[in-house]
């Protein structure tokens, strides 16, 4: 239904232009309905600037949510604009995994960054010890992501099973406010039976809208 109505709509069309935004748009293969796909990202710093936290939650302007915030396990520099949000973000509660940086590129304040750095990860190595409280927050070196949220008491967000041994169904999830929204789909080209379970909280399932996109 909401495949036909977009058609529809592209077809209605009479603007020299039309915008196409959906999410998960090669996987579902929409890029086969226009004529240039255009990838609209922006920097790390800016992602991270527009994140804050609420209950030990990371939250964006969109309204997606993390437990866990991660950097590359092969960080050895990062700058300190983005260290000094990241210290902000911990002292308001969220976690961090990751390795204690070394250097801030260019020419950047090393004592700084060595500071703030030293304050946030403290001893937490990653080999004898694996975090540092910092804050409402920590810090978690040296740990794989499963254990961390393990320990956090996440349960995964969403799960699927197989019918096949190939069955691959994805999806993302966002929060609005008085929804939970998830968008799902089937990345084989063929039907595919599966049951799903979503983390969601007994009110949020007081009412439960499916609607399929063909």
């Amino acid at each position: 239904l909401i495949r036909q109505e977009m058609l529809r709509q592209l077809a209605d069309a009479t603007s020299p232009y039309v915008l196409l935004v959906a999410p998960l748009l090669l996987e579902n293969k929409l890029d086969q309905l226009v004529d240039a796909v255009l990838v609209v990202d922006v920097s790390e710093q800016t992602q991270i600037n527009r994140t804050s936290v609420r209950d030990g939650r990371l939250e964006l302007e969109g309204g997606a949510s993390y437990r866990l915030l991660v950097l590359p396990s092969t960080t050895t520099a990062i700058s300190l604009p983005l260290l000094r949000k990241l210290r902000d973000l911990v002292q308001a509660g969220a976690v961090l995994l990751g390795p204690k940086p070394r250097a801030t590129p260019g020419m950047g304040d090393q004592a700084e960054l060595a500071q703030i750095a030293e304050a946030m990860w403290g001893d937490a190595d990653g080999r004898t010890v694996a975090e540092h409280r910092y804050g409402k927050g920590k810090v978690v070196s040296g740990r794989e992501i499963a254990t961390v949220l393990e320990g956090l008491n996440v349960t995964p967000d969403y799960a699927f099973s197989r019918q096949h041994a190939d069955s691959e169904i994805v999806a993302t999830h966002r929060s609005d406010s008085n929804a939970e929204i998830y968008f799902v789909a089937n990345q084989k080209a063929r039907p595919e039976k599966f049951e799903a379970s979503f983390r969601v909280d007994n009110n949020s399932m007081s009412k439960v809208t499916y609607l399929p996109l063909f």
